[in-house]
């Protein structure tokens, strides 16, 4: 007979006090949520799949027997480059971004960046044209895309999953997306790596 987790698994739907818990313990850590309360809404999942990203994770969105024994010793994750002022960073091996404000991760977000045969450039660029809204591509659709080279952005998506999967832009997660795009200031730098 298997021993039983400390904690059941939590998923989309769950609710209680876990969940309450863990999306607090989640915030304070710096990863981004509508809002904490006691749901496990599709942000939970998001923020939980960004962990299990950051803490390199089996990434499957859920909080299971690998997250809550993680979760209390965990600790915000530091910026790899050092350079003043708001600054984004984007872990391509990971598959997170990283909003840094003064040399402190800020915030954290699930992102997807982009496959096989459609790579993500690495290296520093920064913000140089900004769109609002749904934008049709000859690739698909891009909320809120905020252009750091070429026709490289980083935009909402409807599709963030825990591995590489756009066409060389950088997924985030809907919801989130508006809230990051009023962050990203013209001229703000972006750096990408693995």
């Amino acid at each position: 007979m298997a021993a039983e987790a400390a904690y059941p698994t939590q998923k989309i739907g769950s609710s209680g006090m876990l969940v309450s818990f863990l999306e607090n313990r989640l915030a304070q850590l710096g990863y981004a949520l509508i809002e904490v309360d006691d749901y496990f809404s599709e942000s939970t999942r998001d923020a939980v799949m960004a962990f299990q990203k950051v803490e390199r994770l089996t990434r499957d969105g859920q909080a299971g027997e690998q997250v809550w024994s993680r979760l209390a010793a965990a600790q915000r994750p530091q910026p790899r480059l050092s350079a003043t002022g708001r600054r984004v960073e984007i872990d391509l091996t990971r598959q997170v971004l990283f909003l840094v404000d003064n040399n402190q991760v800020t915030q954290i977000l699930n992102c997807s960046s982009g496959t096989d045969g459609w790579r993500t450039p690495t290296g520093r660029f920064s913000i140089f044209r900004k769109d609002v809204d749904w934008q049709r591509s000859p690739l698909g659709y891009l909320y809120y895309p905020a252009y750091f080279y070429g026709g490289f952005a980083i935009h909402g998506s409807r599709d963030v999953p825990g591995w590489p999967a756009s066409h060389g832009c950088i997924r985030i997660p809907v919801w989130a997306t508006v809230a990051l795009w009023n962050q990203l200031f013209y001229g703000i730098r972006v750096d990408l790596y693995h």
